[in-house]
Formats: structure tokens, C-alpha cells, sequence
């Protein structure tokens, strides 16, 4: 089993994307939703994450990311094989340009 790690920033986004769901478009079943998708999503890396397809950016990037879907938004990743740990890195609306979010 990986260890998996969130990012602060990624549980920064979070708390923006739920206020906005709830403050902004009146939506708290949906933060609810949305947020419980995402944890059951983080949790699931922790066995096999190299399932999830690599990211094929239109860049060169210093690491290699993977990614999952949660709901509308993608949760995206980097495994660190050697020490066993997952680390999400990023949760992206799948509109956005991905390419922008990752380095």
C-alpha cells in the first residue's frame, strides 16, 4: 500500500470549490457530493495507482502526473515509487486548461 499525500494548496482548492458551491451557486448537496467523490477518490490511490493513466502535456513537465476523474473535476498525481507515496498535487475543473495548472 502507497502512503497518500494532499498537498495544502489541494485542500485550499477544496475548501474554495465548496464555498463557491455553496455561497455562490446555493449548492450545499452538491459541495457534499462533490467533496465525498473526491476523498473516496484520494483514498482509492493508495492500492495501484499506476491504474490511472499518465498526463500527456503539450510541455515537457519536471515530473510525471497521473490522473483520475472525481466527478467534474480531475485529481491529479505523482507516485514516488522508491519511497511508496502518492502525493495529489492539483484538482482541476475538467474544463480548464490543464496544461497551466501543472508544472
Amino acid at each position: 500500500m502507497y502512503q497518500v499525500v494532499v498537498l495544502q494548496s489541494v485542500r485550499q482548492t477544496m475548501a474554495a470549490i465548496n464555498a463557491q458551491l455553496i455561497n455562490e451557486l446555493n449548492a450545499p448537496e452538491a459541495a457534499d457530493r462533490l467533496t465525498e467523490a473526491i476523498i473516496r477518490t484520494v483514498d482509492s490511490l493508495s492500492t495501484m495507482p499506476y491504474r490511472h493513466p499518465a498526463y500527456r502535456p503539450s510541455r515537457p513537465l519536471r515530473h510525471e502526473y497521473r490522473y483520475t476523474r472525481a466527478r467534474n473535476h480531475l485529481v491529479f498525481y505523482r507516485i514516488d515509487q522508491a519511497e511508496q507515496v502518492v502525493t495529489v498535487t492539483h484538482i482541476v475543473h475538467g474544463s480548464q486548461d490543464l496544461d497551466s495548472y501543472l508544472d
